[in-house]
Protein backbone atom coordinates (compact mmCIF):
# COMPACT_ATOMS: atom_id res chain seq x y z
CA UNK A 1 0.00 0.00 0.00
CA UNK A 2 1.15 3.52 -0.69
CA UNK A 3 1.87 6.08 2.01
CA UNK A 4 -0.54 9.02 1.99
CA UNK A 5 0.50 12.48 0.86
CA UNK A 6 -1.20 15.57 2.27
CA UNK A 7 -1.50 18.87 0.39
CA UNK A 8 -3.33 21.91 1.72
CA UNK A 9 -4.69 25.06 0.13
CA UNK A 10 -7.05 27.82 1.15
CA UNK A 11 -10.34 28.65 -0.54
CA UNK A 12 -11.97 31.65 1.11
CA UNK A 13 -12.50 30.74 4.75
CA UNK A 14 -12.06 27.00 4.11
CA UNK A 15 -8.91 24.91 4.15
CA UNK A 16 -8.86 22.21 1.47
CA UNK A 17 -6.80 19.17 2.36
CA UNK A 18 -6.10 16.67 -0.42
CA UNK A 19 -5.07 13.21 0.76
CA UNK A 20 -3.68 10.75 -1.77
CA UNK A 21 -2.74 7.18 -0.88
CA UNK A 22 -3.95 4.37 1.30
CA UNK A 23 -4.70 5.05 4.95
CA UNK A 24 -3.96 1.98 7.03
CA UNK A 25 -2.12 0.95 10.19
CA UNK A 26 1.30 1.43 8.58
CA UNK A 27 0.55 4.86 7.11
CA UNK A 28 -1.62 6.32 9.90
CA UNK A 29 1.32 7.85 11.83
CA UNK A 30 2.55 9.61 8.69
CA UNK A 31 -0.95 10.93 7.98
CA UNK A 32 -1.31 12.09 11.59
CA UNK A 33 1.93 14.04 11.27
CA UNK A 34 0.85 15.53 7.92
CA UNK A 35 -2.47 16.72 9.39
CA UNK A 36 -0.79 18.53 12.30
CA UNK A 37 -0.11 21.50 10.04
CA UNK A 38 -3.79 21.85 9.06
CA UNK A 39 -5.14 25.06 10.64
CA UNK A 40 -7.99 24.81 13.13
CA UNK A 41 -10.70 26.24 10.88
CA UNK A 42 -13.33 24.76 8.56
CA UNK A 43 -11.74 21.95 6.57
CA UNK A 44 -12.72 19.94 3.51
CA UNK A 45 -10.86 16.65 3.15
CA UNK A 46 -10.67 15.62 -0.51
CA UNK A 47 -10.45 11.84 -0.31
CA UNK A 48 -10.80 11.14 -4.03
CA UNK A 49 -7.23 9.81 -4.08
CA UNK A 50 -7.74 7.41 -1.16
CA UNK A 51 -8.44 3.83 -2.19
CA UNK A 52 -8.36 2.25 1.24
CA UNK A 53 -9.24 3.41 4.78
CA UNK A 54 -8.83 1.20 7.83
CA UNK A 55 -9.76 1.74 11.48
CA UNK A 56 -6.32 3.22 12.14
CA UNK A 57 -6.85 5.80 9.41
CA UNK A 58 -10.35 6.54 10.62
CA UNK A 59 -8.92 7.18 14.08
CA UNK A 60 -6.58 9.81 12.60
CA UNK A 61 -9.53 11.53 10.90
CA UNK A 62 -11.46 11.50 14.18
CA UNK A 63 -8.47 13.07 15.95
CA UNK A 64 -8.52 15.87 13.36
CA UNK A 65 -12.28 16.23 13.82
CA UNK A 66 -11.86 16.52 17.58
CA UNK A 67 -9.19 19.21 17.23
CA UNK A 68 -11.31 21.18 14.77
CA UNK A 69 -14.47 20.92 16.88
CA UNK A 70 -12.60 22.24 19.91
CA UNK A 71 -11.79 25.31 17.79
CA UNK A 72 -15.41 25.64 16.65
CA UNK A 73 -14.63 24.45 13.13
CA UNK A 74 -16.31 21.84 10.93
CA UNK A 75 -14.80 18.97 8.94
CA UNK A 76 -16.47 17.68 5.76
CA UNK A 77 -15.26 14.71 3.72
CA UNK A 78 -15.43 15.16 -0.05
CA UNK A 79 -15.34 12.89 -3.10
CA UNK A 80 -14.69 9.76 -1.04
CA UNK A 81 -14.58 6.55 -3.06
CA UNK A 82 -17.20 3.88 -2.37
CA UNK A 83 -14.91 1.85 -0.08
CA UNK A 84 -14.21 4.89 2.12
CA UNK A 85 -17.88 5.93 2.25
CA UNK A 86 -18.79 2.37 3.22
CA UNK A 87 -16.37 2.40 6.19
CA UNK A 88 -17.76 5.73 7.45
CA UNK A 89 -21.33 4.44 7.17
CA UNK A 90 -20.55 1.03 8.72
CA UNK A 91 -19.06 2.74 11.75
CA UNK A 92 -22.10 5.07 11.91
CA UNK A 93 -19.88 8.16 11.74
CA UNK A 94 -21.66 9.89 8.85
CA UNK A 95 -23.21 12.43 11.25
CA UNK A 96 -19.85 13.33 12.80
CA UNK A 97 -18.07 13.13 9.45
CA UNK A 98 -20.51 14.56 6.90
CA UNK A 99 -19.73 13.61 3.32
CA UNK A 100 -20.22 15.52 0.07
CA UNK A 101 -20.08 14.06 -3.43
CA UNK A 102 -17.66 16.71 -4.70
CA UNK A 103 -15.15 19.16 -3.32
CA UNK A 104 -17.29 22.04 -4.60
CA UNK A 105 -20.33 20.74 -2.75
CA UNK A 106 -18.30 20.34 0.45
CA UNK A 107 -16.90 23.86 0.20
CA UNK A 108 -20.42 25.15 -0.38
CA UNK A 109 -21.54 23.45 2.84
CA UNK A 110 -18.93 25.41 4.79
CA UNK A 111 -19.01 28.82 3.13
CA UNK A 112 -21.10 31.46 4.86
CA UNK A 113 -24.42 31.98 3.10
CA UNK A 114 -23.49 35.63 2.44
CA UNK A 115 -20.35 34.51 0.59
CA UNK A 116 -22.37 32.20 -1.64
CA UNK A 117 -25.08 34.73 -2.39
CA UNK A 118 -28.81 34.14 -2.02
CA UNK A 119 -29.84 30.51 -1.79
CA UNK A 120 -33.01 29.70 -3.72
CA UNK A 121 -33.22 25.96 -3.00
CA UNK A 122 -33.20 23.70 0.02
CA UNK A 123 -29.41 24.04 0.20
CA UNK A 124 -29.59 26.47 3.14
CA UNK A 125 -31.53 23.90 5.14
CA UNK A 126 -28.98 21.22 4.25
CA UNK A 127 -26.07 23.40 5.39
CA UNK A 128 -27.85 24.24 8.64
CA UNK A 129 -28.67 20.59 9.19
CA UNK A 130 -25.04 19.59 8.58
CA UNK A 131 -23.72 22.20 11.01
CA UNK A 132 -26.36 21.28 13.60
CA UNK A 133 -25.52 17.56 13.29
CA UNK A 134 -21.82 18.21 13.79
CA UNK A 135 -22.47 20.40 16.84
CA UNK A 136 -24.81 17.79 18.36
CA UNK A 137 -21.96 15.27 18.43
CA UNK A 138 -19.91 17.77 20.44
CA UNK A 139 -22.39 17.90 23.34
CA UNK A 140 -22.26 15.39 26.21
CA UNK A 141 -25.07 12.80 26.39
Amino acid sequence: MSSPTVRTSTIGSVTLVVIVGDIDLASAPELREGLLSVPSRNVVLDLSGVRWLTAAGLTVLLELLDRLQKAGAILVLAAAPTAVRRIVRMTELEVALPMASTVGEAIGMLMPVSARGPVKTGAARAVWSCRRAVRITDTPP
